[in-house]
């Protein structure tokens, strides 16, 4: 069995999203995969982890995220193992596919 993580550049989707958005790793980690450092479920801050998904299919509006709590399930310094979800108050989940 391979054990997966979600690293820096991992792709994150968003269920109402025109495009993917890759995430930006900043949470001080001592684990790191090829060099690239492993998530935690603190990666969760819009701008700086999490960028736009492009257009919203709702409101058509741009698809920026507002994500309020860390990611789930998990824990704060356990690395993220996908797939993970995060919730919008957009009313829409966006998340790290498995295999990423």
């Amino acid at each position: 069995m391979t054990n997966l993580a979600v690293v820096q550049g991992a792709i994150l989707k968003c269920d109402k999203g025109a495009k993917t958005s890759p995430l930006t790793v900043i949470t001080p980690s001592a684990a790191h995969i090829e060099c690239a450092p492993v998530a935690t479920i603190m990666d969760n801050l819009l701008g700086v982890n999490v960028k736009s998904f492009g257009v919203c299919a709702i409101t058509g509006a741009p698809c920026v995220p507002v994500t309020p709590i860390p990611w789930f399930p998990g824990e704060a310094s356990i690395p993220l193992v996908p797939p993970y979800f995060q919730s919008c108050l957009m009313f829409r989940f966006f998340r790290v596919p498995s295999g990423e």
